[in-house]
């Protein structure tokens, strides 16, 4: 069949499958559907403001077009009712909104007074109904008019003890003279005058001390605001009459710290337990045991002390260091006068522990382009190792795979249907700490450093060859502010050996291709990596957000530069060798950037570009096979196999991973809500890789920047996303639309697609 045709007839079909489920046929005589709300202001800055308080939405969509929830509702209400329609209905369908003129007024009431809180007292405020048929489209005109501004502010304090920092506490404000009024600024300039007197020391103050008072002129509209601050309401007052006293400065009596605490048991009171004193901290402890963390440890991650001024920010910053720590499965800071009418605080932090150990198995299956496999991972943790808060891992994983042959040799098959295993065993140890030289770097406590060892031992076999890799690691962690991590592995050594059998040799030496041969040699890498990675998420909040990470690698300066001086004797190719092995040298930078637009709380689209280059030098000619780049699989290309793209426009005649120099890959996905647990998605990928030098067994696959967009491989397809909490498992089928091989440096639109086109990518967690 034309493929062209079959669109129009799948097309076709869909469109008859919704007509025959129209709400539309199940609405009474005068009940009409809520297609859409339309908002039309002339301050397009305030629209997404002014849609938030409609009262009623309309039913979801999803790509903004089809309403599947609703259509799915008025499924299972059509006919008899049974279990499985009634599972449809109130499961995944969503009950038909249908429209309400009261809702209607009182939008257009809320519209008017949030053009008011945002300086638009004038503001006129129109709405008016469009029937069709049996949807109803609302139309809300707004029409700013003029705005009121502020021209005058005036701060004044009732309490002398707090006139000064007030008045002189200017420069972080947003309220000043010549802006458009607008309430949340009043509302933010309270919350962090609040903030700034808590850190002063006044650990009573609350933003209930403050109040505005704003006055208008009638000719002018312009605004006078007033701030007042007011004293504190004394505790000993009584009677209808309350009294006021200056805000008081609070400071720090004793530090209590329960880090074995339980809510669920009843603990006596504090003389009860053994106590442990360091450095002016209070451990509680059992009699009967030791303190499960050294003090040391809790009292490095504490922002406060004995003596000190109260500061809600020394608190904020210990509850987030604590947590960081991965021992609490909660953490809480509470605060109690010492004895009443005193300005001394007693501070008790109470940590809930989590298990000490942890065991994980993971199981999953794997169809990278047709190859099926299974795979299996075993985790242990102990996060207190040496009661130091150090945590050990113990990853154990196995992989089981069909994978073509590179070579005509007979295969030999493992557990019958899979020729290729692989066997892992990492383990690292993490301490919250940096060590060494390091210590001097992170001043800090704010920078949250974590020292990380590791060492992993790999074995890929494979009926053509087998592969071993031997990799030890060591590296530190720290932050900087919110949104800011870096991490910085200054050594890294990977022994990579690999054996291959006599019949891929021979292939191998009969491509006469000296890249690609020189992918399966041993080799020694010595590297040291950057990363840098900003990521403004905040949880539980809708809204766009950012996530960018930027590495950079070296490997082998340290080697050459050592061999060079001592003049080491060379191989017959001019080489370096350390333990009998090239080694290898290079620099690695890449990128990626992902923008998250979150259209509401049940649709979201992702942008993502990636990219990056290896250059080789010095003692290489080439990229490391492990340290090059592919293109295709489960996380970048979803409608290719698995390194089977490019490089540029170049087509193998046989199965061998295809790997370059230079990679850029962009993506989009539009994510939307199918049930609780199912999420569904849409995605177009594209992208390629390519040599940074000519190459003659591989024609046409150097990067050449007038061409190179007309050699990006083009796929699209859509996925589901089954959210367990605990894991996301995901499946991704994809189409390809462009595939550069065929094109001899044009692109090619692929038209002769067919059922066994299509791509199917089993995974865990999201893409990206």
């Amino acid at each position: 069949m034309n493929n062209s045709k079959a669109g129009h007839h799948l097309i076709i079909l869909f469109i008859l499958i919704f007509s025959a489920c129209s709400p539309y046929k199940q609405l009474d005589k005068d009940q009409y559907l809520l297609d859409r709300n339309v908002v039309i202001t002339d301050k397009p800055e305030l629209k997404d403001g002014i849609k938030a308080i409609i009262k009623q939405k309309a039913n979801r969509r999803i790509l903004g077009v089809f309403r599947f929830h609703l259509t799915v509702y008025s499924i299972g209400n059509r006919g008899k009712p049974n279990k499985f329609k009634n599972w449809l209905k109130n499961t995944v369908g969503e009950e038909p909104v249908l429209l309400d003129t009261l809702f209607t007024n009182k939008s257009s009431s809320q519209i008017k007074q949030y053009m008011a809180k945002n300086g638009y007292f004038r503001a006129e405020v129109n709405d008016t109904t469009i029937y069709r048929k049996k949807k109803a489209t609302v139309k809300y005109i707004i029409k700013a008019n003029e705005p009121s501004y502020i021209t005058k502010v005036v701060r004044e304090t009732a309490d002398s003890n707090l006139d000064s920092l007030v008045r002189l506490d200017t420069s972080g404000t947003k309220l000043k003279t010549g802006i458009i009024y607008r309430e949340s600024i009043l509302q933010g300039d309270r919350e962090r005058l609040s903030q700034l007197l808590r850190n002063r020391g006044y650990y009573q103050f609350s933003p209930q001390y403050i109040s505005y008072r704003v006055y208008t002129s009638d000719t002018t509209h312009n605004l006078a605001v007033f701030q007042d601050v007011s004293m504190a309401e004394s505790s000993d007052s009584s009677g209808e009459s309350p009294q006021f006293i200056p805000h008081r400065k609070f400071y720090l009596n004793r530090i209590i710290f329960n880090p074995d605490y339980d809510p669920m048991r009843v603990e006596s009171v504090i003389q009860n337990f053994d106590s442990v004193y360091y450095k002016g901290y209070i451990f509680l402890k059992d009699r009967n045991s030791k303190l499960p963390v050294r003090p040391e440890v809790i009292a490095n991650h504490t922002y406060f002390r004995q003596g000190s001024l109260f500061r809600q920010i020394a608190s904020d910053y210990t509850y987030k260091s604590l947590n960081l720590l991965g021992l609490y499965r909660f953490v809480n800071i509470n605060y109690e006068l010492t004895y009443p009418d005193s300005n001394l605080l007693d501070c008790f932090v109470n940590l809930g522990s989590s298990s000490k150990q942890e065991y994980v198995t993971e199981f999953e299956g794997t169809n990278n382009g047709g190859n099926l496999g299974v795979a299996g991972n075993f985790a242990y943790r102990n996060r207190n190792v040496f009661r130091g808060a150090e945590m050990f891992e113990l990853k154990l994983r196995g992989a089981l795979e069909s994978q073509k042959n590179f070579t005509t040799e007979d295969e030999r098959k493992i557990l019958v249907l899979f020729n290729t295993y692989e066997l892992g065993v990492e383990s690292s140890i993490h301490l919250p700490k940096a060590i060494g030289a390091l210590q001097k770097l992170f001043k800090r406590k704010t920078a949250n450093p974590i020292t990380v060892f590791s060492t992993n031992y790999n074995i890929q076999n494979r009926p053509e060859f087998n592969r071993s890799i031997l990799d030890f690691s060591a590296g530190v962690e720290w932050r900087n502010g919110r949104y800011i991590k870096h991490i910085a592995t200054p050594f890294q050594v990977n022994f990579v050996n690999v054996k291959l059998s006599p019949a891929f040799e021979a292939a191998l030496r009969n491509l006469n291709d000296p890249v690609l041969f020189s992918s399966y040699q041993n080799h020694l890498i010595t590297n040291g990596r950057y990363s840098f990675i900003f990521n403004n998420q905040r949880l539980n909040e809708i809204k766009n957000f950012v996530f960018f990470r930027g590495n950079v690698e070296f490997a082998g300066n340290t080697l050459q530069l050592f061999s060079s001086m001592n003049k080491s004797p060379k191989d017959d190719q001019g080489r370096y060798q350390v333990l009998k092995k090239n080694f290898a040298q290079y620099f690695r930078p890449d990128v990626d950037f992902r923008l998250y637009q979150t259209l509401n709380e049940h649709n979201t689209i992702v942008y993502r570009i990636a990219g990056g280059i290896g250059i080789a030098y010095g003692n290489s000619k080439i990229m490391p096979f492990e340290k090059s780049f592919y293109a295709g699989g489960s996380n970048d290309l979803r409608a290719f196999r698995a390194r089977n793209v490019g490089p540029g426009n170049f087509n193998s005649v046989n199965n061998f991973e295809r790997t370059g120099d230079i990679k850029l890959n962009g993506n989009v996905e539009y994510r939307f809500d199918i049930l609780k647990i199912l999420k569904g998605a849409f995605f177009v990928d594209a992208g390629n890789i390519w040599l940074r030098n000519k190459d003659a067994s591989r024609p046409n696959a150097e990067f050449e920047i007038n061409r190179f967009y007309k050699q990006l491989a083009v796929g699209s397809g859509f996925g589901f996303r089954f959210d367990f909490t605990f894991f996301i498992f995901r499946l991704d089928i994809g189409v390809p639309i462009v595939d550069p091989q065929y094109g001899n440096g044009e692109n090619v639109v692929v038209d002769n697609l067919k059922f066994r086109s299509l791509i199917s990518n089993f995974g865990i967690g999201y893409p990206f």
